[in-house]
């Protein structure tokens, strides 16, 4: 017997996937303007928000984009925590890098 295709997430899986997704893709974005307001301060001989900063920016965007990539992928505990790790990176690089 053939099979009829992936069997459809349920609306608040698909939901929750959806917001991760869109952290995941805002800390990208962030990660992208940091990194060029860093490129922008050294070419004009300034020291910018510093390599630290960058960096954060930066492995927290990879990681979630990870995360979410298994979160998109997965069911069931695996994909939960593949979610909540992505909110936890997008809660840690803005408390991290812009609160505190």
């Amino acid at each position: 017997m053939a099979h009829a295709g992936p069997v459809p997430k349920p609306a608040r899986r698909r939901f929750v996937n959806e917001v991760t997704g869109v952290l995941a893709g805002g800390l990208t974005v962030l990660a992208v303007f940091v990194l060029l307001a860093q490129v922008i301060a050294w070419t004009r001989g300034e020291t910018g928000l510093g390599v630290p900063t960058v960096a954060g920016h930066l492995a927290g965007a990879v990681l979630a984009v990870l995360a979410q990539r298994q979160a998109d992928r997965r069911a069931g505990g695996g994909a939960a925590a593949a979610r909540l790790s992505v909110a936890v990176l997008a809660a840690a690089v803005l408390t991290l890098f812009w609160w505190l």
